[in-house]
């Protein structure tokens, strides 16, 4: 957790490049689990120093892994968006639909802690979602409020990350 909270803290928390399980989460989330476990007793023996540290390190943990939370929300969205758009373009009508192909699995898998996935269709437009926050809320298993104030706060508060476009005609300076 230390490499990805040094990495917001050097950048002002700009950084937005979007954290995979190749990025080091997959440990990152052993490592928080190992310590969850281990902290009752741990704080069973503290004294109000070590509990005052313990509580100010679990914030500061709480907020990075909220950071995370509102920039794969939108990271989310901006790639359904985009992915729909492309889906709307470059889907051709194929007549008489009998609704038994509809490109969706429908076998929920379980990964190796039990975790239901949710499937993941070839293209979200065919997820059967009206919105982003509605795919989060089945994906994540959270509330639509909790879905929708992420997508929010990823517009709000954090940069763009769009290509930067070359329309600058004047001469610089």
């Amino acid at each position: 957790m230390e490499a990805i909270g040094d990495r917001l803290t050097r950048n002002g928390g700009g950084d937005t490049a979007v954290p995979t399980a190749d990025a080091g989460l997959a440990a990152v989330i052993n490592a928080v689990n190992a310590a969850a476990t281990s902290a009752p007793g741990r704080l069973a023996m503290a004294g109000y120093v070590e509990a005052a540290d313990f509580a100010g390190l679990v914030e500061d943990l709480s907020r990075t892994v909220d950071y995370l939370q509102i920039l794969a929300a939108g990271a989310v969205d901006r790639t359904r968006t985009q992915a729909i758009t492309a889906a709307g373009t470059t889907r051709t009508t194929r007549g008489w639909i009998t609704g038994w192909d509809n490109g969706v699995e429908t076998l929920n898998e379980t990964d190796a802690a039990g975790t239901i996935r949710c499937p993941i269709p070839r293209s979200p437009a065919d997820d059967g979602c009206k919105t982003t926050a509605e795919f989060l809320r089945l994906r994540l298993r959270i509330g639509r409020s909790e879905a929708q104030r992420r997508i929010h706060l990823a517009h709000s508060i954090l940069p763009a990350t769009t290509p930067p476009t070359n329309t600058n005609t004047s001469p610089p300076s």
